[in-house]
């Protein structure tokens, strides 16, 4: 593991050679969403504006290069954190670097999280390289926003456009449990891992808070992607919402992603709908317990009736089971995020 300074960051050693953002040697994968590049910067929008600002986290996806070097020297990505997440209480800013598909470090905001504001700044970590070719990328935290200024390369090297990644591509939708609270960073959470194994791209549209919404199906489905998770019912439990108006969106989730992924020319897209997983929380004079929202998913299913839709359950054997899975009574942690993956990758049809 590299270790460095991440309040006082360095950048790549003089004499190097930057590779701007709107370098086509420079891949962006992993993401849903409008990417815009220039010579200054590289920001990826999330399609969903949710009024919290989580349009602008992008859990796991990914800046990419591929690098050549004649003697053993550094690579450097230069990364801002932009600080436009507007939901103050939430906050992840670690990030990840990958070396020819390995982790080799990780990074964070150079400035603190007040509890306020998400803060902004800029690191340049060092990734040290022997000679030859390697791919590096940066993944990017689950609730951070950063955008990409620059790769520094040392001007003996020579760099490339990496081969396209492969697989097929898996769109994870729901809420925070999805978008990978409270893991340490995107790479360990659920939908990550089950990314790679499924050796598929990931595009992870899971936004904090969620309820179910129909429209997130025609978002999912436009993704274009191959398969797809929707796990979401925790907070409509925590809101209260009436079983049968959460059961009518769940429908028309399932209908807008069969009709956008038609759309996408992806027909027999497999969309894995997930019931709430194990919690320890409960809601104080709640009414509705979050077992009857586990129903209304599988009486959802049922009336809908689509062949490419297959019904996960949150509690099957080896999912998260005990507080011990979780960070906060409601989210996986690292172990957690780890059941859940294995669970659905054996699961999936």
């Amino acid at each position: 593991m590299v270790t460095y300074s991440q309040s006082t960051p360095r950048v790549a050693p003089v004499p190097s050679v930057a590779i701007l953002p709107s370098d086509a040697r420079i891949q962006f994968t992993d993401y849903a969403g409008t990417l815009t590049r220039s010579v200054a910067s590289a920001r990826i929008v999330r399609p969903i504006s949710d009024g919290r600002g989580f349009e602008y986290a992008n859990p796991g996806a990914r800046a990419r290069i591929s690098v050549t070097l004649a003697s053993a020297g550094v690579v450097s990505p230069t990364i801002a954190y932009t600080g436009l997440i507007t939901q103050n209480d939430t906050y992840a800013d670690q990030g990840v670097i990958l070396v020819n598909g390995a982790v080799v470090d990780t990074f964070n905001c150079p400035s603190p999280h007040d509890g306020i504001v998400h803060p902004t700044g800029t690191i340049a970590p060092e990734i040290p390289l022997t000679a030859g070719s390697h791919l590096v990328e940066v993944v990017y935290p689950y609730c951070a926003s950063v955008d990409l200024l620059n790769f520094r390369i040392p001007v003996t090297a020579t760099a490339a456009a990496p081969a396209a990644r492969p697989g097929p591509l898996y769109t994870p939708s729901g809420d925070s449990i999805t978008h990978g609270f409270y893991t340490d960073n995107s790479y360990n959470g659920w939908a990550s891992m089950l990314g790679r194994l499924r050796s598929a791209r990931t595009a992870n549209i899971g936004y904090g808070s969620r309820v179910c919404t129909a429209s997130d199906g025609t978002v999912a489905g436009a993704t274009g992607c191959d398969f797809a998770t929707y796990l979401i019912g925790f907070n409509d439990y925590y809101a209260q919402v009436p079983l049968a108006t959460f059961k009518a969106a769940h429908q028309a989730y399932q209908t807008n992603f069969r009709a956008a992924a038609v759309a996408a020319g992806r027909p027999n897209a497999k969309l894995v709908v997930i019931t709430p997983l194990f919690s320890t929380f409960s809601v104080g004079n709640s009414s509705i317990p979050l077992s009857s929202y586990r129903q209304a998913i599988r009486d959802a299913v049922t009336a809908v009736g689509d062949a490419n839709v297959q019904l996960v359950e949150g509690l099957a054997p080896g999912m998260p089971s005990s507080a011990a899975d979780l960070l906060d009574g409601i989210h996986p942690n690292n172990a957690g995020a780890v059941k859940v993956a294995t669970v659905l990758d054996g699961q999936i049809a």
